[in-house]
């Protein structure tokens, strides 16, 4: 894979996986990486079995409850990680073509558009601190950059943009352009399904009914999803945008 070059960022790959019940850690420098610490909560500040400190421990609780999901029906089809060789920098959640996308958290909106090469049609939000969430792959964008949203509010339709074999939505939370697995910030996806289903029933039945064939098909083909490989330098460019509050002209586009 060509690597492109960024005369501001320098970056550190420092991953740790699971391989036959033992840690791995495996440390390199790298021009077309993303600098993570991977660890079991990919939270900064955590030895490598994850342990968290109390105030982490206290702002975990608080993202838990303040942020969610931005799709109505959680339903993860590719989990954060290593994925066919390369490191997954987000959850992808099955979401058939024109499913609503809202917002994880309140927050300002820097970046709508499709100029992240891999990405397709993106909204990337900042919230609090250097905290930022990406959502990735939509068929519709409803929101510019520099508007301010709330939490739960609509900002896209999904869709099958930039590289992806089927509708779905590509999930991501970084703290400056480190990656973060969204599923120990945000609630348990059974309890937001749970809870979504009692608050938002009456939104989700005025959506337009899908057949069951026409389900069955999206998810065959987004079962293939898994094979793809994205294009680090797109990655590195998406996490330089949320990392600078908005889109610089030497990121790479598609």
């Amino acid at each position: 894979m060509k690597k492109i070059l960024f005369s501001m960022l320098f970056l550190v790959m420092l991953s740790s996986s699971c391989a036959s019940g033992r840690h791995r850690r495996d440390v390199r420098m790298t021009q077309d990486r993303i600098p993570a610490k991977q660890s079991s909560y990919r939270i900064r500040g955590t030895d490598e079995v994850g342990t968290l400190s109390p105030s982490q421990k206290s702002k975990l609780r608080a993202w838990t409850y303040s942020w969610r999901w931005p799709t109505n029906e959680v339903k993860v089809t590719s989990q954060f990680g290593i994925r066919s060789g390369d490191h997954h920098d987000g959850v992808d959640l099955h979401a058939p073509m024109g499913t609503q996308v809202r917002a994880a958290g309140d927050g300002k909106v820097i970046y709508s558009a499709s100029k992240i090469r891999g990405y397709g049609r993106m909204v990337v939000i900042r919230h609090d601190g250097k905290l930022s969430t990406i959502y990735a792959h939509n068929s519709k964008l409803l929101v510019k950059a520099g508007q301010s949203v709330r939490r739960g509010q609509l900002i896209a339709l999904s869709g099958n943009t930039g590289h992806s074999t089927g509708p779905h939505v590509h999930f991501e939370v970084r703290e400056g352009i480190t990656a973060i697995n969204p599923m120990v910030l945000l609630p348990d996806p059974r309890v937001a399904n749970e809870a979504n289903r009692r608050m938002l029933g009456d939104e989700r039945r005025r959506e337009p009914a899908r057949s069951k064939h026409s389900s069955r098909a999206e998810t065959e083909m987004f079962s293939q999803s898994s094979t793809i490989r994205y294009d680090r330098s797109g990655v590195t460019a998406a996490a330089r945008v949320a990392e600078n509050d908005g889109f610089s002209p030497k990121t790479p586009r598609k």
